[in-house]
């Protein structure tokens, strides 16, 4: 099976860009991806184990979800096939527009709203 170029440009591990969460996406080369982010906010718990309000507290704007990914070159966008997630509701596929602002930038956007999602490739570095 040909690879092209831009699934191959897609392929790797990206860090969120945003002044509100962390998080990470990762797109592998055989079609498995997995995302997560998680807010900024501070999170505290009164013990050494959450308790349920805590836990609750701490899911609240935490998105993660893994399953496969495929993309429309024609269409310019990336679908997340879902697996399973941590939201509510059940896994169900994600439409994303792309766009690499520059190689190692990628911009994805919901087809059904507006709104945009920046990620930046982590380039592995020497230690």
């Amino acid at each position: 099976m040909t690879v092209s170029a831009t699934a191959q440009q897609l392929h790797g591990f990206w860090r969120l860009v945003s002044p509100s969460a962390d998080g990470m996406l990762c797109y592998h080369p055989s079609g498995a991806m997995s995302v997560q982010s998680a807010p900024r906010s501070p999170r505290p718990r009164a013990g050494a184990s959450p308790t349920p309000g805590e836990a609750l507290v701490a899911l609240d704007g935490y998105v993660a979800y893994f399953g496969t990914w495929k993309i429309d070159e024609t269409a310019r966008t990336i679908t997340h096939h879902q697996e399973a997630t941590v939201q509510p509701g059940g896994a169900s596929p994600l439409v994303r527009r792309y766009e690499f602002k520059t190689p190692d930038t990628l911009i994805l956007r919901p087809i059904d709203r507006d709104g945009e999602i920046v990620w930046q490739r982590i380039v592995e570095t020497k230690r």
